[in-house]
């Protein structure tokens, strides 16, 4: 409380984050379409994509989602961005500026429903990514 008295609360009341999602690149990539080809965490199934089509996460249970991605520019040669899109419009994006082995962390949280499709973008004048340090994570609150 305001006094800093701990006050007893049922846990079935409380709301926590849990880890629902978390994809990697294991390859390093010469493209903007973010793949990533290693899937260590989907107890829902929800990840999908191609190396061509780039990664998809599809929400399957309702509520509030945060999402977290990492990306790792092998040669940039100039400004470039990264964005994460609900059902192809922009709920987060960052603009970075030209630096050798640029990095930028970005995330979002939205109130999603069952099909949502979640999908990640770069572009600019980036030319690819690199490996083990391009990450993709998904929490849901439940």
């Amino acid at each position: 409380d305001d006094n800093g008295n701990t006050a007893w609360r049922d846990p079935e009341t409380l709301t926590a984050p849990r880890l629902v999602g978390l994809a990697k690149c294991t390859v390093t990539r010469n493209n903007n379409t973010i793949f990533l080809d290693t899937y260590a965490v989907n107890p829902d199934n929800a990840f999908s994509g191609t190396a061509s089509t780039g990664t998809t996460y599809t929400v399957v249970k309702d509520g509030l989602h945060q999402f977290f991605l990492n990306l790792s520019v092998a040669t940039p040669t100039g400004d470039w961005y990264m964005r994460i899109k609900k059902n192809g419009t922009v709920i987060a994006a960052i603009d970075a500026a030209k630096a050798s082995g640029a990095s930028a962390a970005l995330f979002a949280i939205d109130d999603c429903i069952v099909g949502d499709k979640i999908t990640l973008d770069m572009g600019g004048n980036a030319t690819g990514f690199s490996a083990n340090l391009t990450r993709f994570t998904v929490f849901r609150f439940e």
